[in-house]
């Protein structure tokens, strides 16, 4: 017959198997989860579109001489505005086979699959937040028309850069002063209307800046700098 060595055995026994699933952890949905755009639940899930009026109004105050007559004038309107909506899904299926081993390791697969599942909705819509569905009719919040975008600067020429646009190749004043004009061009572009609290940047970019001590000879960094200057979050 057949034999197993007993190292293997012995290997087998010393295996201890923990009654808890250990589950992969995730990065957290900033957009699906409400933290970077509002989410409203007003639209009935069985419309196909949904609309909004956008009110503005216009005109200028000027100063009215003796007896003058030429009181300028207001006006406003309203814009309607039209969206879309679309249904986003998935699923699963669970085998026989999965029932009984899911039996045997004392694990509920039904209801950690429909947490997966609503999870990879979650994903969807932090995507399609993002960059949007074109093929779709979707637009994300990259994608938008009127979204201000700014080209950075290639003056990065350190730490073997020429010319680059690469925050590596570029000295601590360069990238803050990138900071400050980004923020700058933004409140110029909507006259001062928006004002922006939340950036938004790789993962490298933000331990970068959050490493590099600023102003120099302080025990200060970029980063906190940044914030408490700008009065923004990152």
């Amino acid at each position: 017959f057949p034999t197993r060595r007993s190292s293997d055995l012995l290997r087998e026994q010393l295996d201890f198997v923990m009654n808890e699933v250990v589950k992969q952890d995730f990065p957290d949905l900033q957009m699906s989860s409400g933290a970077l755009v509002p989410i409203t639940n007003q639209v009935d899930y069985r419309a196909e579109t949904f609309s909004y009026s956008l009110f503005t109004a216009v005109g200028e105050a000027k100063i009215l001489s003796n007896g003058g007559t030429d009181v300028p004038l207001v006006n406003a309107y309203v814009q309607k505005k039209m969206g879309i909506i679309r249904t986003l899904v998935d699923g699963y299926e669970i085998t026989l086979e999965d029932l009984e081993a899911a039996q045997f390791a004392n694990m509920n697969i039904s209801a950690e699959m429909a947490i997966m599942a609503r999870r990879v909705i979650e994903e969807g819509i932090d995507r399609i937040g993002y960059m949007g569905a074109s093929e779709n009719g979707l637009l994300g919040i990259t994608t938008l028309p009127n979204v201000t975008r700014e080209t950075a600067p290639n003056n990065g020429n350190t730490n073997g850069g020429t010319n680059s646009t690469r925050w590596i190749h570029k000295t601590a004043d360069q990238i803050y002063l990138e900071l400050i004009d980004f923020l700058t061009r933004m409140r110029q572009a909507t006259k001062g209307i928006e004002q922006p609290d939340t950036i938004l940047m790789p993962q490298a970019q933000y331990d970068r800046i959050a490493a590099i001590v600023y102003p120099a000879s302080t025990d200060n960094t970029l980063l906190n700098f940044f914030l408490t200057t700008q009065r923004a979050s990152a």
